[in-house]
């Protein structure tokens, strides 16, 4: 089971999360290394020996959590073991904290099938705190971290309730929970998955399987709702297993459909060659990105490759994301950017892009002028790319000329991007265009060039070594790095051989102003070598 923290819902009054600023401690660093032990007793013996120690924050309470968590992951038939560690865990709690404390733990017991009497009694203590429940669907504030309020919602504890009557056969009491949890908040994934057990228990598994693609579809469902679409989806299409992801594709851009279609781009008479790059830096897990990734995507609709390209670097805000890796990390430091979403567009910052799916058009609306722009602002570079050979080890040849600047720290880079990974993101992302995947140059900065001068460069990007040293950089950051809990429910490191493409640009560095860009899609791979 994957550790992840208590917290349901991050709020903020401001529509960018932040980038943690804070290095881990040596108490934090050991908490992970004790975590990742594959052998359950010596994971507990070493996690126990940490609460020895003089522990701060919230560390403990992890810490017992991931106790508890391995008990009933390995140990499951240890119960008395498991509720003294589930009693040790409520007794640390606040009192404001302790509903979802008790709501969390009948959920573990729920999701492995054990003890399920103790997790309805856990349950019921849980809903018990809600009082009459007349404002169900409003949310509660259980306190602060890093400066934002964490607020989670009712509903889920009344749905859980509800599933656990269902899984002990009490169905009309399971019905009237899992219902009236859906009426207060029909888009919480632990509701539509109580809403698609009881369409199970009514032996409606077609109903069971749209409630369930729902919840995982959100993003928030996670592994859970993941574990119920492939159970069902099995039963409802048992003669197309292979087919799993298509349903899934189709059904996202079903239920989540472009808000509005853009007109496509007809250029001006001041129409010049220029293309404009927009460099954005977001999060799978970044709630506020929603807006700016889909307005990019709208954009990259309305423009050609010769007016518009879009690079996406994923960076680890507000948690991890498997798609970031050294050159994404690089080109962050190099922007100084600490929030995401952050859009770059030719090298100026555009604010105010974030929010939820409904500000799509908002977003948009503030890129366009300032594409725009930029297509009738004339080019001061002119770059050619040429692919040599493609496969495993991919060589290209560069040249550049015509650069007019009056600056003395240029720099010409050139990009390698994956055109589209599938990924469902926690924040509803399902797929996203133009990944970063890496950079040429020594910490991704690319070649010096000289205004007045051509210069012609050549470089080999090796898809195999990219890979593992992503797969590095990964595992790393889950020893090192500064998100509150920094563990992948997977790693996308795996450079995909088709459906890559380049960017090539040149920059100055000291205005951050972008000069020109091209893009280059590259054909199909033939072959894998061996």
């Amino acid at each position: 089971m994957l550790i992840r923290p208590l917290l349901i819902c991050l709020t903020v009054s401001a529509i960018a999360f932040p980038l943690l600023a804070q290095t881990p401690t040596d108490e934090e660093k050991a908490y992970r290394v004790a975590s990742r032990l594959t052998n359950p007793q010596q994971k507990i013996a070493a996690l126990e020996k940490l609460l020895s120690g003089k522990l701060e924050g919230s560390l403990p309470l992890l810490i017992h959590r991931t106790i508890l968590e391995t008990l009933v992951d390995a140990q499951p038939e240890q119960k008395d073991k498991i509720l003294a560690q589930s009693n040790r865990l409520i007794a640390l709690s606040s009192e404001s904290s302790r509903g979802n404390w008790y709501n969390l733990i009948a959920g573990m017991f729920f999701e492995k099938n054990i003890l399920l009497e103790d997790a309805e009694k856990f349950a019921t203590q849980s809903v018990a705190q809600l009082g009459d429940r007349k404002n169900l669907g409003e949310s509660q504030q259980i306190g602060m971290t890093g400066g934002r309020a964490i607020v989670t919602s009712n509903v889920p504890r009344v749905a859980l309730l509800g599933r656990i009557y269902l899984k002990r056969g009490k169905l009309r009491e399971g019905e009237a929970l899992i219902k009236e949890a859906y009426e207060a908040d029909d888009a919480q994934p632990g509701v539509l998955l109580g809403m698609g057990e009881l369409a199970e228990v009514k032996g409606d598994p077609q109903t069971a399987l749209n409630y369930f693609a729902q919840a995982y579809l959100s993003g928030r469902g996670r592994e859970a709702a993941r574990k119920r679409v492939v159970a069902a989806y099995h039963k409802v299409f048992p003669t197309k297993p292979n087919d799993l992801e298509a349903w899934l594709d189709a059904k996202y851009r079903s239920m989540y459909p472009m808000p509005f279609k853009p007109e496509r781009y007809q250029p001006t008479a001041a129409r010049t060659n220029r293309a404009v790059l927009a460099e954005v830096f977001s999060g799978a897990a970044c709630g506020p990105c929603l807006a700016t990734d889909l307005a990019i995507e709208a954009a990259m609709e309305r423009y050609s490759t010769k007016e518009f390209v879009a690079l996406m670097y994923h960076i680890p805000i507000p948690d991890v994301d498997p798609m970031m890796n050294p050159a994404t990390d690089a080109r962050r430091e190099f922007y100084q950017a600490r929030l995401a979403p952050y859009p770059i567009i030719n090298g100026v910052y555009l604010p105010k892009t974030g929010g939820g799916r409904g500000k799509i058009e908002n977003s948009f609306a503030l890129l366009k002028p300032m594409i725009e722009a930029g297509l009738e602002t004339p080019s001061d570079a002119q770059i050619k790319i040429e692919v040599m050979q493609q496969g495993p080890k991919m060589k290209i040849k560069l040249a550049v000329d015509r650069v007019r600047s009056d600056s003395s720290d240029l720099r010409l880079h050139l990009v390698l991007a994956e055109d589209e990974v599938r990924y469902m993101g926690s924040n509803g992302l399902r797929f996203h265009p133009m990944v970063v995947r890496a950079m040429a140059g020594d910490r991704a900065e690319g070649w010096a060039i000289q205004a007045g001068q051509s210069a012609a460069f050549e470089h080999t990007f090796e898809l195999q070594k990219l890979s593992a040293a992503t797969k590095e950089y990964l595992d790393d950051y889950e020893l090192n790095g500064r998100t509150f809990n920094p563990i992948f429910d997977e790693k996308k490191h795996e450079i995909a051989w088709n459906g890559l493409s380049l960017v090539a640009f040149v920059q100055d560095r000291r205005t951050k102003q972008i000069l020109q860009t091209v893009y280059l899609k590259l054909p199909s791979a033939v072959e894998k070598s061996k």
